[in-house]
């Protein structure tokens, strides 16, 4: 946390940052972080260390990489269940029909959900990216491009160049 907050306010350097970005994420699996923690920690460096949005595809795949490196399994077969059953008791509710929050959430997980059964596992940087998309359309026009996209790099290329604050 003070490694990061140090070098933002030293590095001005896109390139830099970035570079520290990933060294610091990367130091967090090595010390053996637990998920919620690297989560946790991510979010604060993503905040501190803001990127220009010509770099963020860059980040974004190397931090897929990453991530594949450590086998990080960021959602449990547990959570999986959870969610299927909060989808299913949403649908007989009708949570979604008229509510947008509940759209906007079914929305989120089936997207998540289909990138989890086509790629794998979603990256820190996927949930993060989605769980800040807040257009239902838009989570759904993803949603479609994760069904088409040939492989996970065509997916990844897809949400990097996607507005989040929609």
């Amino acid at each position: 946390v003070v490694m990061a907050h140090l070098k933002a306010q030293e590095i001005k350097d896109g390139l830099q940052r970035k570079e520290w970005k990933l060294r610091l994420i990367r130091m967090l699996y090595e010390r053996g972080f637990k998920r919620k923690d690297i989560l946790e920690l991510f979010r604060f460096i993503d905040w501190l260390l803001i990127l220009p949005p010509e770099l963020e595809t860059e980040f974004f795949l190397d931090l897929q990489k990453i991530e594949e490196e450590n086998k990080m399994e960021f959602i449990t077969s547990v959570e999986r269940i959870g969610i299927e059953k909060g989808v299913i008791i949403g649908v007989e509710k009708g949570v979604g029909i008229g509510e947008e929050r509940g759209s906007l959430q079914s929305a989120r997980i089936m997207l998540l959900e289909v990138v989890s059964i086509r790629f794998g596992e979603p990256s820190i940087m996927v949930i993060e990216t989605v769980e800040q998309i807040t257009d239902t359309e838009l989570l759904r026009q993803l949603h479609r491009q994760a069904i088409q996209c040939k492989d996970l790099d065509e997916f990844m290329t897809n949400l990097a160049a996607t507005p989040t604050n929609n």
